[in-house]
């Protein structure tokens, strides 16, 4: 496949930056550890309240969540 007939995806690096080459947008939610029938699980929580509000929230079992810099 010559380069012109590369897709933007196939012309990112192995290792994208995140926001420059992604385009994602960094923001800081709050994590609250709960337990409920023996069973661990994070609550994540976005910081502004209009976004709560608008049900942006994840509810997940503990053992589901991983740091991806430690993944890399």
């Amino acid at each position: 496949m010559s380069g012109s007939q590369k897709t933007d995806w196939e012309l990112l690096s192995a290792d994208p930056d995140p926001i420059k080459d992604l385009g994602y947008q960094s923001d800081n939610w709050d994590i609250i550890r709960t337990e409920q029938r023996g069973m661990a699980h994070l609550v994540f929580l976005p910081s502004a309240e209009e976004e709560i509000e608008q049900e942006a929230f994840i509810i997940t079992d503990e053992n589901a969540v991983c740091d991806v810099h430690d993944m890399r």
